[in-house]
């Protein structure tokens, strides 16, 4: 083979590479957006079910209050 041909296989190689990186890239980056969108799926499912049982939680302590006031308690 002469240089030039050489140089232009290498060229074409070069950008048969790059291309496969590319997509690699792409891949990684669309799977990545992926896995941030259910973690912050994930963390406002988490966020909304601990408000739900702190207000749990308050109710019963008020209940709880109310009941010692009830049975002639003082509270907390």
């Amino acid at each position: 083979m002469n240089p030039e041909t050489l140089n232009w296989a290498n060229f074409g190689l070069g950008g048969v590479l790059a291309g496969v990186v590319f997509y690699f890239y792409r891949q990684a980056h669309h799977r990545l957006e992926q896995l941030q969108d259910q973690t912050l799926k994930a963390l406002q499912e988490n966020t909304k079910a601990l408000t739900e049982l702190r207000d749990a939680v308050t109710r019963l302590r008020e209940v709880a209050d109310l009941d010692r006031i009830m049975a002639g308690g003082n509270g907390r």
